[in-house]
Order: C-alpha cells, then sequence, then structure tokens
C-alpha cells in the first residue's frame, strides 16, 4: 500500500517463514524491487535495527502478548547515537481490536475505524 501511494522504500518484517517466500515471490513477479522482506521476529528486528523510518505501520497478531506495550517499545527504540527508529515528523499505525483504546497514551495523535479493525496513530512529536 506504501509503494502504491509514493512510498520509495519499504521494509517488511515477518517472523512466518511461508509468508516471508510468499511476499518476495509476490513481489518479484510484480517486479517491485522497492520492498525489502526481512523474515524475522519483530522484536529481534527492533533489537538489530540501525535506520530510520518515516512511517511504521505495525499489524501484530492480536493474542500476542504485550500487545498494549507495542507503543512504547516501538516509539523508544532508538539506534547509533540516539536517534529514534521513527522519525520526528513520522508516524506509528498500530492495527489493534477493539478491546484496546491507546487514546491515553501520551504519544497518542488519533484512531481510525473500519468496521471491527482500529488504527491508532502515535508520533513522536
Amino acid at each position: 500500500e506504501f509503494i502504491s501511494r509514493g512510498g520509495k522504500e519499504v521494509v517488511c518484517v515477518e517472523m512466518n517463514k511461508s509468508n516471508a517466500s510468499f511476499i518476495s515471490k509476490m513481489l518479484r513477479s510484480l517486479s517491485i524491487k522497492s520492498v525489502k522482506v526481512v523474515h524475522c521476529n519483530v522484536f529481534d528486528f527492533l533489537n538489530i535495527c540501525s535506520r530510520e523510518f518515516d512511517f511504521i505501520f505495525a499489524d501484530p497478531p492480536y493474542a500476542l502478548d504485550g500487545f498494549e506495550a507495542l507503543p512504547d517499545k516501538i516509539l523508544s527504540k532508538t539506534y547509533g547515537n540516539k536517534n529514534y527508529i521513527l522519525s520526528r515528523d513520522g508516524y506509528l499505525i498500530l492495527e489493534h481490536p477493539a478491546d484496546y483504546n491507546f487514546s491515553a497514551h501520551c504519544n497518542f495523535v488519533k484512531e481510525k475505524k473500519y468496521g471491527n479493525v482500529h488504527f491508532s496513530f502515535f508520533s513522536l512529536k
């Protein structure tokens, strides 16, 4: 979606090997070279990430232990000389079920609802 809307580069972190392979195969068949697929657990990826992103879209399994702590884990992640992996002008977009409400989070910006799916937006501003 981000590439179709003008994004120059996307890093897709996918833990499931079959899903990562399928995504890579589809990208090759569509001749899309601006998406890099990383077969990795996202928490391990956060520990090795050494770059900044303008947008981070997180669509974790809803039954993930510690789901409510995800915004803090992502927003507090730094690399190098204390640079955050989310740019100062960037957004973290977290997909989640209606059971979660992040509106009290200090970095919360807004929530969008599409049926039963909710998207909470966060920023470091």
